[in-house]
């Protein structure tokens, strides 16, 4: 696992489509001049603010903001995906980890928040120490 470079940009595109295609209810919203911007943004940011972790078959997409409940920063999860062949290898949970070590150590966050498509990546964060706080809601405009 390292740390994403300008250099892995077609990489990090490919798993980011990917992960919009795999997933109806992100899929509308988002297009692909959209995630070229924001794969770019997030490679130019500050690591204190940005980070993209990459792995063979995997990666994950994280920012530090404020976080309104007190003075907290907060790292929260912008896109973490793994390839159905990566799956299963230890591979999501690598990123987990390294995130969690970003957020801590190099980001001075606080707290994590994670997104969760499925009650199924909901129980792997509860095996891993998260509590469920929110649920989203989305409405188009």
């Amino acid at each position: 696992m390292e740390i994403a470079r300008p250099s892995d940009f077609n990489k990090i595109k490919e798993y980011g489509m990917e992960f919009i295609k795999s997933t109806s209810h992100i899929s509308k919203f988002y297009t692909e001049v959209y995630v070229d911007k924001l794969i770019n943004d997030m490679l130019q940011a500050p690591k204190q603010t940005d980070i993209i972790l990459l792995d063979e078959g995997g990666m994950l997409m994280g920012k530090a903001v404020p976080f309104l409940y007190g003075p907290h920063i907060m790292a929260t999860e912008i896109a973490w995906y793994v390839t159905p062949e990566a799956r299963g290898k230890g591979i999501g949970a690598k990123l987990l980890e390294g995130f969690e070590y970003w957020a801590k150590n190099i980001a001075g966050c606080s707290i994590i928040s994670m997104g969760s498509i499925d009650d199924k990546v909901g129980e792997y964060f509860k095996k891993q120490g998260y509590e469920l706080s929110e649920r989203a809601y989305v409405k188009e405009l």
